[in-house]
């Protein structure tokens, strides 16, 4: 359901803006959110039946470790280890209830507490490979690579499997997507922006959008996507393509299937997101963030490149890319079957003159039989 609201979330934001837009800054909501929108953290809870194995404890650690490369206002996750053998506050044993384990150690992953969802983005039995990818993904290192060049919106459509309908969405996305980019313009900044921003010590300040597709059934991106339809579980369930736009820190609105995949619904995002951020207050904007483990404010404030931000960046293929400023050519419904060629017969003259033959066959033996019961 909250697919279908999207769209009335974005004009809720329209409201704000055009409220406040006599003391907003210029800044666009996509650049405000990159520089001045903290991560909204997601939180992990490894339930356990007395102590863990020293493997485990070493896994748990390494992730906590990491998060030493971050200033506490901008981790993007926090590990709780609960044994349930002791007392648990109240809402901890909420959280192990709807954790259903079957065994133990199991591991609970929640959105974060900004959000209004009380289902898990993830539960299962604890593994260091499943808690590594829930983290991170190459599709996410290269949304945030585009983002951190400096991308206003990098979309995502999330293919559905079937080709005429994956087919018709990419292409409405790459079209409007195209015009949008040279019909749109970013707000002309002011010399009160500064106080907003530090527009030098980002990426350059532009108008630009990227365009990425990925399977629905991509094994890498199983705990990625997994996160996307938990939180959204009815989009999914539809069985259409569905596109999320994807800005700031890894923020995304929500997303856009059906019906509210067309046209209208892209130019909305855009404009609002291109425009001025009339309103500061990050709770007051529509979307959330996506759980992934890049230093933002690493990369922004010149402390890591970008390279060392997104250490993965250089074996993510770019095969998830379709670009823009060149024209889309899409798959045939079924690349499989080529059309006769000249001279060759097609499946039904084959059967025809198949099933010719036979009859052929049978009349020469019943003439050759009674020829020689004449003769007799």
């Amino acid at each position: 359901m909250l697919a279908r609201c999207s769209l009335m979330w974005i004009a809720l934001a329209y409201v704000v803006v055009a409220a406040s837009v006599s003391h907003a800054c210029n800044v666009p909501v996509f650049r405000y959110a990159l520089e001045r929108w903290p991560v909204d953290p997601y939180e992990v809870y490894i339930f356990h039946e007395g102590p863990l194995s020293e493997a485990d404890l070493t896994a748990i650690e390494s992730f906590e470790q990491r998060l030493d490369a971050f200033e506490f206002q901008s981790q993007p996750y926090f590990i709780e280890t609960v044994d349930i053998t002791e007392e648990m506050p109240r809402h901890i044993k909420s959280f192990h209830r709807a954790a259903k384990p079957t065994q133990y150690p199991w591991m609970l992953v929640q959105y974060p507490k900004s959000l209004p969802s009380e289902a898990p983005a993830h539960t299962g039995p604890f593994d260091k490979q499943v808690l590594e990818s829930i983290f991170d993904s190459p599709l996410r290192q290269e949304i945030a690579g585009h983002i951190l060049k400096g991308e206003s919106v990098v979309w995502l459509l999330i293919k559905c499997g079937d080709k005429e309908k994956d087919g018709t969405a990419l292409r409405m996305l790459h079209e409007e997507l195209a015009a949008l980019k040279e019909e749109l313009k970013l707000p002309e900044l002011t010399a009160d922006d500064d106080r907003y921003i530090d527009i030098d010590a980002g990426p350059k300040l532009r108008l630009s959008f990227t365009l990425l597709a990925v399977s629905r059934d991509d094994p890498k991106e199983k705990h990625f996507l997994q996160v996307l339809e938990n939180w959204d579980r009815s989009v999914i369930a539809e069985g259409e393509p569905v596109a999320f736009s994807f800005f700031g820190r890894s923020r995304v609105l929500p997303a856009f299937s059906g019906k509210n995949l067309n046209p209208q619904a892209l130019y909305d995002a855009c404009q609002y997101l291109i425009g001025p951020c009339g309103c500061q207050i990050k709770r007051d904007n529509p979307g959330y963030d996506v759980l992934t483990t890049v230093n933002w404010d690493g990369v922004i404030t010149g402390q890591y490149t970008l390279a060392e931000a997104l250490p993965r960046l250089t074996t993510v293929s770019a095969s998830n890319v379709v670009p823009l400023d060149q024209a889309i050519v899409l798959p045939a419904a079924n690349p499989s079957a080529a059309p006769p060629s000249a001279g060759t017969a097609s499946p039904m003259q084959s059967m025809l003159l198949t099933l010719g033959g036979a009859i052929l066959i049978v009349v020469i033996i019943t003439v050759v039989m009674q020829s020689r019961r004449s003769e007799e």
